[in-house]
């Protein structure tokens, strides 16, 4: 089953296949909106922070591991009159450029599942150690973390790469707190 909805002025095909867009996935969109340069969406899922940042002019790469996630980002894309390149990785696997800016929703919850939900701590911890051989000189990453997350492992795997922290935004929701952080 497919339904459409629309947010700042996107439409966006949504299916039960792919991760809908949710309070994170909002989070990163309206951030990633602000990029002007050269912007990877890792972990595209529908499209929707790629999609962001298009609207706004930035230059955007989408990834994915999912087969479904791809087809709908290409749907999208097209829904919403753009063309981007939307490339089937596993992670950095099949991604040979450099960005200014990769932005990442990670499927941050431990243990096995949907490949959208679960991934935690070693996914990110693998992420981070490739996506800092993608950015380009003074680029950086914005990345969502969760409280469901392991942060002080994540913490420990960025002070380790030299990046620099920033909490961006910090949002508590019923469930969760999440932040976006931009990492240089």
């Amino acid at each position: 089953m497919e339904w459409v909805f629309k947010d700042n002025g996107l439409k966006i095909v949504v299916n039960e296949r792919v991760y809908e867009p949710a309070e994170d996935s909002f989070l990163l969109a309206k951030h990633a909106g602000r990029v002007k340069g050269k912007l990877l969406d890792m972990g595209c899922g529908t499209g929707i922070v790629g999609l962001y940042a298009l609207n706004n002019g930035a230059d955007v790469v989408f990834a994915d591991v999912s087969e479904e996630a791809i087809k709908l980002t290409k749907r999208n894309l097209a829904l919403n009159n753009f063309s981007a390149p939307v490339i089937h990785s596993n992670l950095f696997e099949n991604v040979n450029e450099t960005f200014d800016v990769i932005a990442f929703n990670p499927p941050y919850l431990e243990g096995e599942g949907e490949v959208w939900w679960s991934g935690g701590y070693a996914l990110i911890n693998t992420f981070l150690e490739q996506a800092v051989q993608h950015l380009n000189a003074g680029g950086n990453i914005l990345l969502i973390v969760s409280s469901l997350t392991r942060v002080s492992k994540v913490k420990h795997k960025v002070q380790q790469l030299g990046l620099n922290l920033e909490v961006v935004e910090d949002e508590q929701f019923f469930f969760e707190r999440l932040q976006v952080w931009k990492l240089e």
